[in-house]
């Protein structure tokens, strides 16, 4: 078996992005109605500017799997009264403190029939890659659970906070206040977990980011445009520990490679 990653530059490859996109934001997880798109296909504005990159991962040539890199953009940033002009400014406000240069890495989308391959990581490091360029090593995204069940979410972030991996420095407070999910203290558990016991509970996309050495950086919300929930994410290669920077070099020597 090959994958290989790339940077979506052809209408070809650009429309599989955005199908893989349709199929897991559209199809399966219901973030957006169908009745939006005219096709089969997930796509914006964003889609269009320079400081986008999309990128692909394809399997024995097939493909499987997408991310969109954002970088900060000025001109979006002014127009909405943002700070970076990056997508989860519409959610969360992105709190003082942070660098200057840092990308989100929205759209993140995988098959179902591949995630057993863990392919979201690879396509995450080819983002890094292209990022190193511009000197950007903070990434930001939003999560989105497989699951709209308020209560099992809200579980989900105080077993997190629970073991420290929700951000003690930075706090993403929501735009709207009335949308947070309500979170009610574990303190009183009996349960004794790992950090690793606990990354295993968490849905697929979380739990991918948790293994790379992100930590959840402010409260689940829920997202009245699509009836969902959101969690936001903050990856700092800087802050990264030992075990974590030598998973991130790993994963950068297989990209580079584009076989694995």
């Amino acid at each position: 078996m090959s994958i290989e990653v790339i940077i979506a530059k052809s209408q070809e490859h650009l429309d599989a992005c955005f199908e893989i996109r349709y199929q897991v934001f559209v199809d399966e997880l219901k973030v957006y109605p169908s009745k939006n798109f005219l096709f089969n296909r997930e796509s914006d504005a964003l889609d269009t500017v320079a400081t986008t990159t999309n990128i692909l991962a394809l399997v024995d040539g097939v493909p499987a799997a997408t991310v969109r890199l954002l970088r900060r953009n000025s001109v979006i940033a002014a127009r909405n009264s943002w700070d970076y002009g990056i997508t989860l400014e519409r959610h969360f406000c992105i709190p003082q403190g942070m660098p200057d240069q840092l990308a989100e890495l929205p759209r993140s989308s995988v098959l179902r029939k591949y995630r057993h391959l863990m392919i979201a990581p690879l396509v995450w490091a080819k983002a890094l890659q292209i990022a190193e360029y511009d000197g950007i090593q903070t990434f930001v995204a939003e999560v989105f659970p497989e699951t709209d069940n308020v209560q099992l979410v809200a579980h989900y972030y105080e077993l997190l906070r629970n073991v420290g991996l929700v951000s003690e420095n930075y706090n993403f407070v929501p735009r709207n206040d009335s949308c947070q999910v309500q979170i009610n203290s574990l303190a009183q558990s009996k349960e004794i977990h790992s950090r690793r016991e606990i990354i295993k509970r968490m849905p697929h996309a979380l739990r991918s980011f948790l293994h790379l050495g992100a930590v959840v950086c402010g409260k689940p919300i829920h997202v009245e445009a699509f009836n969902g929930i959101s969690i936001p994410i903050l990856w700092s290669l800087e802050t990264l520990d030992t075990n974590h920077k030598k998973i991130v070099h790993k994963l950068l020597s297989s990209v580079s490679q584009c076989t694995i």
